[in-house]
């Protein structure tokens, strides 16, 4: 979201095997925050696994998300 505040250190918010820029402020800006998840994404390749310009509408497990870790997720076109 374009208003999102990050209100937990970027050490505490960033993922484990991807650390943020030593440059970054310590509460990151959003749109620090949005370059750190993008930065992310192109470093593991993951964009090819998001759909962009979706609003997501509902998220619950799959029934098999015990043995597969799968979630269902109801979305449409922005």
């Amino acid at each position: 979201m374009k208003t999102t505040v990050i209100n937990t250190s970027k050490e505490m918010t960033a993922y484990s095997d991807y650390p943020p820029d030593p440059k970054s402020a310590n509460f990151m800006h959003n749109t620090e925050m949005h370059k750190y998840l993008i930065s992310y994404a192109d470093h593991f390749d993951l964009k090819k696994y998001i759909k962009f310009n979706h609003k997501v509408l509902n998220i619950e497990r799959a029934e098999s998300y015990d043995k597969s870790g799968q979630w269902n997720v109801t979305y449409e076109d922005e």
